[in-house]
C-alpha cells in the first residue's frame, strides 16, 4: 500500500473515532476544508510535515502517534 493511501486511511479512522467531521478537521487545524478533504482520500501524495503537524494538532495527536501504526 502507498504511503499517502495508508496516511489517508489512518486519519480516517482517527476522524470516525473522535467524531471529527472534514469541517471540524479543517476549523480545528486552520486548514481549507479542500485541503483537508485531498489529503484524508488520498487525492495528495506528499502532503508534507507542517500541514500534517496542523491536522494532528486539530485531532489533538502527536505527529509520532499519527505515524507509529503505518
Amino acid at each position: 500500500m502507498e504511503q499517502h493511501v495508508a496516511l489517508a486511511n489512518k486519519l480516517k479512522n482517527l476522524m470516525e473515532e473522535k467524531g471529527v467531521s472534514y469541517h471540524d478537521l479543517a476549523n480545528m487545524s486552520g486548514l481549507s476544508i479542500r485541503r483537508v478533504y485531498r489529503i484524508v482520500n488520498g487525492m495528495v501524495s506528499n502532503p508534507g510535515v507542517f500541514v500534517m503537524r496542523d491536522i494532528c494538532k486539530g485531532l489533538e495527536i502527536s505527529l509520532d502517534e499519527l505515524l507509529e501504526t503505518m
